[in-house]
Formats: structure tokens, C-alpha cells, sequence
């Protein structure tokens, strides 16, 4: 919601914002143009399933099941590259 609301407003950056999710509910943060987004290895089938249907450069979807953070490792360091600034 705040990052509809945010977009709606006109406000949104226009690069470095990152979501991430692993329900259903998260697919409207995923659906917020610009917005860079990475689906959890442990995500429910409905967000699978749109990420799936809405696959994009921005949108990062881990596959592999490891301890700790690793899809969140994973994608810093090879699926998208930072926005500039930001290290």
C-alpha cells in the first residue's frame, strides 16, 4: 500500500527502490512500476506463480534454498546491478 500510495503521489524515486516477498500480498509491491523486487526461495505459489507471469530484469526470483540470506546475497551480487550511488 505505501508504495502505491507513494507512486500515486507522484514521489516515488525513480531508481534504488527494492521490494521483497513471499505471499500474495506482497504482489502489489511488486507491481509498482520501477520498483526492483526479489521473490524469496520460500515464496507461496501465488506470488511463484506472478512473478512467473511477470518476469522482468527488475524481478529476482531465488531458487536455490540455503541457510541465512543467500537469495538476498545472491541477487547483490549477480542479478541486478545497484542503482548508482548506492554500493
Amino acid at each position: 500500500m505505501a508504495c502505491r500510495q507513494v507512486d500515486e503521489a507522484g514521489t516515488a524515486p525513480k531508481d534504488g527502490v527494492m521490494v521483497c516477498g513471499d505471499s500474495g500480498n506482497d504482489i502489489e509491491l511488486f507491481a509498482v512500476p520501477g520498483v526492483r523486487g526479489c521473490m524469496v526461495v520460500n515464496a507461496h505459489p501465488e506470488l511463484r506463480k506472478w512473478c512467473d507471469a511477470h518476469r522482468s530484469p527488475a524481478l529476482f526470483q531465488a531458487r536455490t534454498a540455503s541457510l541465512m540470506a543467500a537469495g538476498m546475497l545472491h541477487l547483490r551480487n549477480t542479478a541486478l546491478p545497484p542503482p548508482p550511488g548506492v554500493y
